[in-house]
């Protein structure tokens, strides 16, 4: 049996997002145990044919109160002759090197570990940060999915464009499919380059048709979308660039099965696209007077997506009360810019995460953007309840900065008992 694996590069909101923190783990045995077992049981089987397991990487809210529906494998409690050997293996690199494991590293390790163990027939496996130096890029994968790029993480990825195309681009295999969202001309041209180095073919996501149209469903809204002129079918993910990001999914499902040389059953998939259901990505939540969106927009070019949305759902762009907060790694000038000519009125937070930016440094960073920054606040919990205070009944309430503030919000407006987050 075959085990295909898809490297999926994510540099606009992809599916399954959430939680990733950076902090260093203690290598101890009973950690690994730990972790094992936790992840262990979150594993799920979704379809007959094949066996899948969940990203674990990205999880914006608890695992087990997002997968009660879904049946879970029992965990067994202890580990396998293999998976000691692995954790021997890590143990013996942190003596060599000096260096201990960053969390998404070990956790990266696990997840291949129970993959392997599990024989699970497709696995995807989304890069964490640039490409080609991500402990992700160790596997030889089937296809390379690579979404649309812009300027972020450019401390570590590259100043330009181009610098962080290569890097991107650096998951591309020899003699390997490479699915391309649209990108602008010269990261395009980039990526062929490289691409036709390595021998790869390259699939854009433009082959794929779609229409669509934004309904409001009274609570939310939902994308009516028609693929190839003939399917029909509901998408909660709203904004264009969820529809590239469809049509990118599509193309990767396509290439999938002609490297299999099986039919593909649209009316199936399609069917399941339609339950899809993403945490803090534009997402629209009505309570009472109010609408609230919650999004993870941590950049220009999301920022700016982010807009065109709010615009398509008919709101006031010039009357929305936004509240911002960031992460360390992230520019807030570059994400906040965008709004500078809508004379926004921003509460500024922070998430609880380690690595989430002041309000006051956020300050000094826009200090030069033509703002009406209203109020800094310590939390979420502050933010949201000065939102609250401040806003007209039918106004609508914008969180975003990152996929922390975006969870944190989606906990406050739903009433949710807040994530524990492990350093806390």
């Amino acid at each position: 049996m075959k085990t295909y694996e898809l490297m999926f590069l994510r540099t606009e909101p992809s599916i399954a997002v959430g939680v990733a923190v950076a902090i260093f783990v203690t290598v101890i045995i009973p950690l690994f145990v730990f972790l094992y077992k936790y992840f262990k049981s979150k594993i799920l089987f979704f379809s007959r044919n094949y066996k899948d397991i969940l990203d674990l990487k990205n999880h914006i809210r608890n695992v087990e109160r997002e997968i009660e529906s879904y049946k879970k494998i029992k965990d067994t409690g202890s580990m396998t002759e293999e998976e000691e050997q692995e954790w021997v293996k890590l143990a013996r690199k942190h003596k060599e090197i000096n260096q201990m494991p960053t969390f998404f590293e070990f956790i990266t390790l696990l997840a291949l570990v129970i993959f392997k163990e599990e024989n699970v027939e497709i696995s995807i496996i989304e890069v964490g940060l640039g490409g080609r130096l991500d402990s992700t890029n160790v596997i030889e994968s089937d296809i390379s999915v690579i979404t649309g790029i812009s300027r972020d993480h450019t401390k570590i990825l590259g100043n330009t464009l181009i610098k962080i195309s290569n890097e991107k681009a650096g998951i591309i295999k020899l003699n390997t499919p490479v699915i391309l969202s649209h990108q602008i001309k010269r990261v395009s041209e980039n990526i062929q380059s490289i691409a036709k180095s390595k021998k790869a073919k390259i699939y854009n996501s433009s082959d794929i048709k779609i229409k669509s149209k934004i309904v409001n469903t009274k609570k939310s809204f939902i994308q009516k979308v028609v693929l190839n002129d003939k399917y029909k079918f509901n998408l909660s993910l709203i904004g264009d660039h969820q529809l590239e990001n469809l049509r990118t999914a599509i193309k990767a499902i396509e290439i999938f099965y002609k490297l299999k040389n099986e039919k593909i059953n649209w009316a199936s998939i399609t069917k399941n696209i339609s339950k899809i259901k993403m945490i803090g990505r534009c997402e629209v939540i009505k309570v009472e007077n109010n609408y609230w969106i919650a999004d993870g927009a941590q950049n220009n070019k999301s920022s700016r997506a982010l807009i065109r949305t709010i615009k398509k759902l008919n709101f006031d762009i010039k009357k929305i009360l936004w509240i911002y907060g960031s992460s360390d790694g992230h520019s807030s000038k570059e994400t906040v810019k965008s709004l500078e000519k809508l004379n926004p009125k921003i509460i500024l937070t922070k998430s609880r995460l380690p690595k989430a930016k002041s309000p006051i440094n956020i300050t000094k960073e826009l200090k030069n953007l033509n703002l009406d920054i209203i109020e800094l606040t310590n939390n979420s919990q502050e933010a949201f309840t000065k939102a609250k205070e401040i806003a007209n009944a039918g106004d609508c309430i914008v969180a975003f900065g990152s996929l922390y503030i975006a969870a944190e919000f989606v906990e406050l407006i739903k009433n949710i008992k807040p994530e524990y987050y492990i350093y806390e």
